[in-house]
């Protein structure tokens, strides 16, 4: 079953991870995962430039170590970045003290070639269990997921359907999902601008999680 939106219960459920931007008044949050990807990740920061829309990226160690000046450039754009793990691989069998290693290796890196704090981590595949967020709480950590699941990555689901989904579910403060790294990330280039106009028509803005 494909889930849009993270249900209320679920959140109410675990108050810990953040699910929406808190105060996040008529602003929505969109966030990238899996890159830095050069070609793909270089054209979402043109358009979000040319847009002046600021973002989220939640980044894979492994390939910020191919990418690194790709990572300043998305610092300097005055994008926040976030870690998405050192691998794209789900942490369901880590223990907290391998946990605590992967994000400890991944935040090392990033804080080596920008001059900003790693605050936030995404797990691969939104899949938490108690480790992973014991392995949070004890780097101090801000476990994300996300409000608004785009499934951009899918391409049985169109752009129209993206669009009229979101359109359907907006609310203040939502953390949308889009995905710079992912083998299918062309098509949201191409989904990008619509997704932004369509937000800004609605009378809302973007923000960086901060």
């Amino acid at each position: 079953m494909r889930f849009w939106r993270v249900p209320p219960s679920l959140q109410r459920l675990f108050p810990g991870i953040r699910w929406q931007q808190p105060g996040g008044d008529r602003q929505i949050f969109l966030t990238f995962d899996d890159g830095p990807n050069g070609p793909c990740t270089r054209q979402i920061l043109m358009l979000l430039e040319r847009m002046q829309v600021p973002a989220t990226f939640f980044v894979l160690g492994e390939r910020v170590v191919r990418q690194g000046a790709l990572l300043a450039t998305m610092h300097g754009a005055g994008h926040t970045i976030g870690l998405h793990g050192w691998q794209h691989r789900r942490m369901t069998f880590c223990t907290t003290s391998a946990m605590v290693a992967e994000l400890r290796r991944g935040r090392s890196l990033i804080e080596s070639m920008i001059p900003a704090p790693v605050q936030f981590f995404r797990p691969p595949h939104g899949v938490f269990t108690p480790a992973v967020l014991r392995g949070c709480r004890q780097l101090r950590l801000q476990p994300v997921l996300w409000s608004f699941m785009s499934y951009d990555f899918d391409l049985r689901v169109s752009d129209e359907c993206i669009l009229k989904r979101l359109l359907a579910h907006l609310h203040p403060g939502d953390i949308v999902v889009l995905h710079d790294g992912h083998r299918h990330s062309y098509r949201t280039i191409g989904l990008l601008p619509k997704l932004i106009a369509m937000v800004r028509g609605q009378g809302f803005d973007f923000g960086a999680l901060k």
